[in-house]
């Protein structure tokens, strides 16, 4: 579905990702592992094109998306649940998930997709009418992950959508991107929580300055001994 092959990207001068292949085959939940500045964000945000690629290439279903603009790329049915709650804050929970839907100009099938974004989230029908930036943080990655399944994507790249969560929430996030994920999407998942991002997906790759440095099945990654040196040691 997804193919990225000799992708380097970066900032100014500064190049950040260096040669990266990789990629994520439909069906699959697909964990992008990494420290902070490992490059995880910058990789997502050249997939979307909010950064230029400066080599490589990206390809979906096999056309290349390498250098279209972003709201193209979204329209082949690619959708982003950004990192850190990045919302109109200004605007109710319900402006807030039509937003995530602009292209779409069928009130019904608006009207589905709200309903079932209250039916995998039932406290946001209870904020409906509520402005997203006086809601809990909690609330606000709810409505994230909502906004961004509005536009009934084919692949979903989720960046790190337990940052700022009590551990509580943590569970219920992935239990929710577990579920995302049977009902047929395709889940690229950039996340520092190591653990639980294994736990959910089918493959992962470990980013490290920029470059990947292990990639393999989710289960031989959790036994792996730099991962756990890396994350999972005391």
């Amino acid at each position: 579905m997804l193919e990225i092959n000799g992708l380097s990207s970066g900032y100014g001068k500064i190049e950040v990702l260096h040669q990266i292949n990789l990629h994520v085959d439909e069906g699959e939940v697909v964990s992008v592992l990494g420290a902070n500045g490992a490059g995880k964000t910058t990789l997502m945000r050249t997939i979307i094109n909010l950064i230029h690629a400066r080599s490589g290439t990206i390809k979906y279903r096999g056309k290349d998306i390498t250098h279209l603009k972003t709201h193209q790329i979204h329209a082949l049915g690619i959708g982003i649940v950004p990192e850190g709650k990045r919302l109109f804050e200004k605007m109710t929970v319900m402006e807030n998930l039509r937003m995530g839907c602009f292209l779409e100009k069928n009130e019904r099938v608006i009207a589905e997709r709200i309903e079932k974004a209250f039916d995998m989230f039932p406290r946001l029908k209870e904020r409906k009418d509520q402005l997203s930036g006086t809601m809990s943080g909690g609330e606000q990655a709810m409505l994230t992950i909502a906004r961004g399944t509005m536009s009934d994507p084919d692949l979903l790249i989720m960046d790190e959508p337990s940052f700022g969560l009590a551990p509580v929430l943590i569970n219920e996030m992935f239990s929710i991107i577990k579920r995302i994920s049977q009902e047929g999407k395709t889940v690229l998942l950039v996340e520092q929580n190591a653990w639980k991002g294994l736990e959910i997906s089918d493959r992962g790759y470990l980013l490290q300055k920029g470059e990947v440095i292990l990639e393999g099945k989710s289960s031989e990654l959790k036994e792996n001994s730099l991962v756990k040196k890396a994350y999972f040691s005391n």
